[in-house]
């Protein structure tokens, strides 16, 4: 369970869109690791936490996407901009939660190319929320994902145009950046060609 000090509506917002281009046809979070199917793997780690949410967008190959996260308590949004670049997806999480009854305190952004975080590491991000914040984790000095905005950046991530990512917040605001040191290497790791996987 998420320790989040007092915030009680951390909602996880998975990036489930892109086209893997460099993966050739195949849809990269479709590939099987140890027999199940990455983007699987990632939604498995993030139902296991005590989050407000699990939105979940979708966009290339959506139905096939879809068919595994059928068994899943998540809100799928399918994001029809996707071909446009990642912000278009940061957005349409984020409205996601504003359609809702409740709004979400904080967002964790997670990429779904990126099945190797360990549960632990999720719960230390979670754990350093701070409403003034964004907590950044880092391994050996490099900074990683997934990375946790507080509702005061909500503006911010609505904002983002939609062929670039989150970075620019981060830069934009640095001095609201806190590092949240980890013994993780997989917050560096995400899989773009078949090697990755191995």
């Amino acid at each position: 369970m998420i320790e989040h000090q007092g915030i009680t509506r951390i909602s996880a917002i998975i990036l489930a869109a892109g086209s893997s281009t460099r993966m050739g046809l195949t849809n990269k979070l479709l590939l099987p690791i140890s027999g199940t199917p990455m983007i699987e793997c990632v939604i498995r780690a993030a139902v296991e936490q005590d989050f407000e949410k699990v939105i979940v967008v979708t966009g290339y190959d959506a139905s096939g996407v879809q068919k595994v996260l059928a068994p899943f308590p998540v809100q799928i949004v399918y994001n029809s901009l996707y071909d446009t670049g990642m912000g278009s997806s940061l957005v349409a999480g984020i409205e996601a939660d504003l359609e809702s009854d409740v709004r979400s305190d904080a967002y964790l952004i997670w990429p779904g190319d990126m099945p190797f975080i360990h549960r632990k590491t999720i719960q230390l991000i979670c754990s350093m929320f701070d409403p003034e914040s964004i907590i950044v984790p880092t391994f050996d000095s490099h900074r990683g994902h997934p990375v946790l905005f507080g509702a005061r950046f909500r503006e911010a991530l609505l904002n983002i145009p939609s062929d670039k990512g989150a970075r620019t917040i981060l830069k934009n605001n640095s001095d609201s950046v806190i590092e949240c040191p980890v013994e993780d290497a997989a917050i560096l790791r995400d899989v773009d060609t078949p090697e990755d996987l191995y």
